[in-house]
């Protein structure tokens, strides 16, 4: 779009120009009179291009709250925006780099009036933050919204400083030749495999610039930082969020190995073999389809992408989202590529099943043995593969500063300074009040699932039996449902049976009943376990997140499980003390039904809506947006062109007022404010969907083994799913440093321990193989409850010499681990010699 106004003598042309990453970008083209006739046609035209110079590579971004009206003071009778102006300050400032990263220079904020420069003090709150961050030497750019109500400000740091915050947050960086990570000191800059001997500066990545510039954000005055901590009152009274910012460059090729894997790039490479092919026809182009250099790389294109499937740009995502993020994705990956073995094994007992007729197959117990080594394996081959993966982003046992919670309440010994913490008799009693009331809620909510669930077979049971007294047919059914000789060959003679609508309200009011107060008793107990960890007042935020997620995941565990250990291990039988084995193989079929619709219906479905819903609501937001933009471009326009305000306007004023409406344009369709309107990511969500999945898996794929082979489907889809949504529908994550995947690494060891206590009751309880194998074990209880515990002992022996035995670490990290130990040992020695 070309706006071109011609004002007397004066032609003042803006091109604005649409960027592929959603950006906009003002191409201002001053005549003569502006560029060189007078003095302040040069200073007009210099700040021009000082406002339009858009660099994306800004880490942070702080988005200001709302004000009630709208911002900018009249000046010659036009209305502006101190954007125009706060930024052309902030740059001028900003271009004074210092040589000396420690050194802090004061910046005096000055005030644009009509060319006219004059101090002023800081009033507005923008221009309160932005005196803050620049002082620190910190480079920040402001921002005014399309109502302008709101600012946004973002934030990047010179490279003397970002040398300065990662010595002082003691970064590791990767030495050349072989000598392994060492935290970052301008000293021993040259000999850092990041270190760029031309330009004579270190490279960091983006995870790391946040993290520095973050931190510098939220450091004391005292420390060279800004001091926008939790207990600034500047921020609590006017910051609305701090997020980090999208790099669209490195964002762009991320996706396309991550998102968008199986699109063929076209390399140098591959254009000069094509064009060099003998067999290319004249008029043929290079990415013609009859070269055959381009049918011979077809085949191997196949084989890469079918590879790439399982695969994902694990180094990448570290580098650009940081440790935690990555670590998820790394364990998604490599929970999805051992889900393999345990599918093939399961599709291959589910044939057998389905041609013997029975879901009590002599192998299901095999399956269930197989299964606890299987998951007891993978969590010891995750431990190593994590020790490499850690090693390799330089965080191998590095744990992040833990910062005290602003909720945090404390007796202080004194008002002024740092405060002292001390743990009082009183936290440790909150602990146990709310130990005790979490343990209690959640056995009370697995006793009244269970029982609604024995209610609904009692009146179902009822109802066949009435009915059977009418119908030789429904009498028919009930024999073989209690005789427990009921098979998967008799279900479609189920959906042929006019058994009226009160056996299907009875079959299906508890299922319904209990799928629609999931959602409302997830959001209730969730409520009241941020309460209850509120109330326990935590002080670190690290163990606020490690006891809400115990107590939200062990609710998740009971609700979503404790139907399915019913039909497992629940007595239908008249008598209750002891179970009929011809009932067992009921039950067997009614946990693969359960279990069966949970799979693919429930998590598959879940996955697919939630993407949905996310991608629609941005959609919406996206439009809502362009239409605000649009009306204001047209009224800017509109205003403008007012044939009235021709007569008091001359022409520097006229070429004035559009290089402040093509500023407005260009700061309100900033990319920047396209990311604050989305919601901030966490990885609870995705870890307890995930670790669900694997409770389904190690626990009752004995009684439908297609379960890993959905679940291996479920999460081929959800890899892509979660990036997408990572780097397109939330917010982008604020680097974390991370050496595992902390507190979920617990939960799946405790996963692991209650997969072997299921199978083993799944050995003598829910199949009948081992009671044909050993016959005294359907007259002797006791003897059936001695075997259980023995089972569950020698496989808790197993899973525990096999942790001792194997190391956590592989030979090749131990050998790189004594490396960077020694240089140390030698720096250290140079040093005291010094």
């Amino acid at each position: 779009m070309i706006v071109h106004k011609p004002r007397g003598n004066v032609n003042l042309d803006a091109k604005m120009i649409f960027g592929e990453d959603k950006s906009v970008s003002i191409d201002l083209q001053c005549p003569p009179v502006f560029s060189s006739g007078t003095e302040e046609g040069e200073e007009l035209y210099t700040k021009s291009s000082l406002l339009v110079d858009e660099d994306e590579k800004y880490d942070i971004a702080i988005l200001l709250k709302p004000s009630k009206y709208q911002q900018g003071p009249e000046i010659g009778g036009v209305e502006i925006s101190n954007a125009d102006f706060a930024c052309y300050d902030a740059y001028e400032h900003c271009t004074k780099k210092s040589t000396n990263s420690e050194a802090a220079h004061p910046l005096n904020l000055r005030y644009d009036s009509g060319f006219t420069q004059k101090n002023i003090i800081p009033t507005k709150p923008h221009q309160m933050v932005a005196h803050r961050i620049c002082e620190i030497g910190l480079e920040v750019q402001c921002l005014l919204s399309i109502d302008r109500k709101q600012w946004l400000l973002k934030v990047r740091a010179p490279q003397p400083l970002l040398e300065f915050g990662a010595e002082k947050l003691r970064v590791r960086k990767l030495q050349r030749g072989g000598c392994g990570w060492v935290q970052f000191a301008s000293d021993i800059r040259e000999t850092l495999k990041d270190y760029d001997k031309k330009s004579k500066v270190v490279y960091f990545s983006d995870a790391e610039k946040q993290r520095i510039v973050y931190a510098l954000l939220t450091w004391d005055p005292s420390q060279h930082g800004a001091g926008f901590n939790a207990f600034c009152m500047l921020k609590t009274k006017y910051f609305d969020a701090i997020f980090p910012l999208h790099n669209f460059n490195q964002l762009r090729r991320l996706q396309s190995r991550w998102i968008t894997y199986w699109r063929y790039r076209v390399t140098q490479a591959d254009t000069r073999a094509t064009l060099l092919s003998p067999d290319r026809s004249p008029i043929e182009t290079p990415y013609g389809s009859k070269s055959v250099q381009h049918l011979k790389s077809s085949f191997d294109r196949v084989k890469q992408t079918v590879s790439d499937v399982l695969q994902q740009p694990i180094e990448q995502v570290a580098h650009y989202f940081g440790g935690k993020i990555a670590f998820y994705f790394a364990w998604t990956e490599m929970y999805t590529r051992w889900l393999v073995l345990p599918s093939l094994f399961g599709i291959a007992l589910f044939i057998v099943q389905t041609k013997t007729n029975s879901p009590d197959h002599p192998l299901a117990p095999l399956y269930a043995v197989f299964l606890v080594i299987w998951s007891s394996t993978f969590l010891l081959a995750w431990k190593r593969k994590a020790a490499v993966l850690a090693h390799s982003w330089g965080s191998l046992g590095v744990e992040e500063e833990e910062v005290t919670r602003p909720e945090f309440h404390v007796n202080s010994d004194s008002m002024k300074g740092p405060k002292k913490y001390y743990v009082t008799c009183l936290h440790a009693i909150k602990l146990s009040v709310s130990s005790f009331m979490i343990i209690s809620s959640v056995i009370l909510l697995a006793l009244l699932t269970c029982a609604g669930f024995a209610e609904r077979d009692r009146l179902e049971m009822n109802y066949l039996e009435i009915k059977a007294s009418a119908d030789s047919i429904v009498a028919s059914f009930v024999k073989l449902w209690r005789t427990g000789t009921f098979s998967w060959s008799v279900l479609p003679q189920l959906l042929k049976l006019h058994l009226g609508s009160g056996f299907w309200f009875y079959f299906l009011l508890t299922p319904i009943l209990y799928g629609l107060l999931i959602p409302f008793l997830d959001i209730c107990y969730t409520a009241c376990a941020r309460w209850m960890t509120n109330w326990e007042n935590h002080a670190t935020e690290s163990r606020y997140q490690n006891h809400l997620i115990v107590k939200v995941f062990a609710f998740r565990f009971v609700h979503v499980f404790a139907s399915l250990y019913y039909y497992t291990f629940a007595s239908t039988a008249e008598n209750p003390q002891h179970v009929a084995p011809t009932q067992q193989s009921s039950r067997f079929l009614r946990l693969s039904m359960q279990l069966a619709t949970l799979m693919i219906l429930g998590q598959s479905c879940k996955t697919l809506l939630s993407f949905l819903e996310l991608w629609l609501a941005l959609r919406k937001k996206k439009h809502v947006q362009q239409d605000s933009f649009l009306l204001h471009m047209d009224s800017l326009l509109t205003d403008q062109q007012n044939p009235l305000e021709q007569t008091h306007r001359a022409s520097n004023r006229w070429g004035r007022s559009t290089l402040i409406a093509c500023s407005r344009i260009a700061q309100a369709s900033d990319p920047a404010w396209e990311q604050a309107q989305r919601a901030p990511y966490d990885t609870f969500q995705d870890f307890t969907e995930m670790i669900l999945q694997f409770g389904y898996v190690t626990f009752f794929s004995i009684a439908f083994p297609l379960a890993p082979f959905f679940a291996l489907c479920n999460n081929l889809l959800k890899l892509r799913l979660d990036a997408y949504k990572l780097c397109h529908v939330k917010q982008r994550p604020r680097s974390h440093n991370a050496s595992d995947i902390g507190i979920w690494g617990s939960v799946l060891q405790l996963m692991s321990v209650i997969a072997i206590g299921t199978n083993s009751l799944h050995l003598f309880y829910t199949t009948t193989q081992l009671e044909l194998w050993f016959p005294v074990l359907q007259s002797n209880e006791t003897l059936r409850i001695c075997m259980v515990f023995l089972v569950e002992h020698i496989l808790l022996a197993f899973k525990m010499s096999a942790i001792m035995m194997i190391p956590k670490h592989t030979r090749s990290t131990k050998e790189n681990i004594q490396r960077e130990r020694h240089n140390q040992c030698r720096l250290s020695i140079f040093e005291v010699r010094a």
